[in-house]
């Protein structure tokens, strides 16, 4: 049985250099996010375009998936008293036509 060590680098060997850092990151314990993003594309033979339209909405990671397509665009607006709401990309452009 390989130590948990032995096992880290041969992942390594086996992944694409672009995928490497958020493995890494994950291992040392230090991103939970970067553990979600290295699980998901180790899911998905380290494709990231699947991980966006991944279909397993039974898998508990699902919801927290990385690199999802975002269907607007949202941008903070000043709002009354100093602070800030979200205005829609749809508003936003409605605005700048006005």
């Amino acid at each position: 049985m390989l130590s948990q060590q032995e096992q880290i680098e041969k992942r390594l060997e086996d992944m694409p250099e672009t995928c490497r850092g958020h493995y890494r990151k994950a291992m040392k314990g230090r991103s939970m996010k970067a553990a979600i993003t290295a699980f998901c594309l180790e899911c998905v033979g380290y494709v990231r375009s699947e991980v966006d339209i991944c279909t397993d909405i039974g898998c508990p990671l699902y919801p927290f998936r990385p690199f999802q397509a975002i269907p607007w665009k949202a941008r903070k607006v000043k709002a009354g008293s100093g602070g800030f709401r979200v205005k829609a990309a749809s508003d936003v452009s409605q605005s700048a036509s006005a």
